[in-house]
């Protein structure tokens, strides 16, 4: 006694399942372009300023996805901006005078406070823009 079994439609599942993930990817690179360029805008806002190199530095970059992973990188690229991000040092009078971001004070550590500020924030985003994907 012989049994055969024929499945359809196993070709338009799996084409479907691979519009999803990409729709969810491209989101997701949209959403981490958004983060970032937020997360650029109050760290300019928060970096010393004396010339405004530093603050004209900034740059966001497009999202870069390796091996499962998208990456959306925040950099300030003077010589010294590492240095002003991680030292301690007494703000000059411009810095001084400016306004910060947000309740958050010009200083050190102006890349870092903002994106532990907003993580949170980030992660909805991300998640709002998969969700609407799938819908």
């Amino acid at each position: 006694m012989a049994v055969s079994l024929e499945i359809k439609g196993v070709t338009t599942v799996s084409e479907n399942i691979e519009k999803v993930c990409k729709e969810m990817l491209d989101a997701s690179k949209k959403a981490l372009w958004q983060c970032g360029g937020h997360l650029g805008n109050a760290a300019v806002n928060l970096a010393p300023v004396l010339t405004g190199d530093l603050r004209a530095s900034m740059q966001v970059s497009d999202p870069e996805e390796e091996e499962g992973k998208i990456t959306v990188t925040v950099s300030f690229s003077t010589p010294y901006a590492i240095r002003m991000h991680e030292a301690y040092y007494k703000l000059g009078p411009i810095s001084s005078k400016a306004p910060g971001y947000e309740g958050e004070p010009v200083g050190r550590k102006y890349l870092e406070r903002p994106l532990m500020k907003y993580a949170e924030k980030y992660k909805d985003i991300l998640k709002t823009f998969i969700e609407g994907s799938i819908k």
